[in-house]
C-alpha cells in the first residue's frame, strides 16, 4: 500500500492528481492515510480525457470519498473501556464532504464552460435547465 502526499501539487489543476486528491479530501498524513495512491491513479485515469485536470481531480474526490463514506457507514460503532470508536460519526462527517465537493466540482464544470445556459425560478429557488439528468445525457455516465 503506497501513501504519498507533496503539498506542491495541490493546485486546483494540478497533474499530480494524488496530492490533489488526497488535499481535496484532507487525507495528507502519509502514515494514517485512508486510500492508497493506487486507488487514487485507477479512478483518475478512468475519468475523460477531454476534461480539465481541476475537474478530472474534483470527479476523483467525489468518488474516492463516496468510497470512504461507503466503508464507514457499514462499519459497527463500539466501545471498550474509555474507549469510543464511532463509526457512524465518520460516515455522516464523509457524507457532508460528498455534497461539499460535488458542488466544488458542479462549479469546476461551469467554469470550464460545461454547464449552466439558464434557470427557472422553482418553489423561490433557482434551478438550472441542466441537472443530473441533463448531465447524465451529456457526459454518458452518472455524476452522483
Amino acid at each position: 500500500m503506497t501513501a504519498s502526499y507533496g503539498s506542491n501539487g495541490i493546485a486546483p489543476d494540478s497533474a499530480d492528481c494524488i496530492s490533489r486528491v488526497r488535499f481535496l479530501i484532507q487525507d495528507t498524513d502519509d502514515a494514517t492515510a485512508e486510500l492508497t495512491d493506487e486507488e487514487i491513479i485507477t479512478i483518475f485515469e478512468s475519468t475523460s480525457e477531454d476534461e480539465s485536470n481541476t475537474v478530472r481531480n474534483y470527479r476523483t474526490a467525489v468518488h474516492m470519498v463516496k468510497a470512504l463514506h461507503r466503508r464507514y457507514a457499514k462499519q459497527a460503532s463500539f466501545s471498550s473501556g474509555k474507549t469510543s470508536v464511532q463509526y457512524q460519526a465518520r460516515a455522516k462527517y464523509f457524507e457532508t464532504v460528498v455534497e461539499d465537493l460535488q458542488s466544488e466540482l458542479m462549479a469546476a464544470l461551469v467554469a470550464d464552460g460545461y454547464i449552466d445556459q439558464g434557470g427557472v425560478m422553482y418553489a423561490g429557488r433557482s434551478t438550472s435547465f441542466n441537472d443530473a439528468m441533463a448531465l447524465n445525457q451529456l457526459y454518458g455516465r452518472q455524476l452522483r
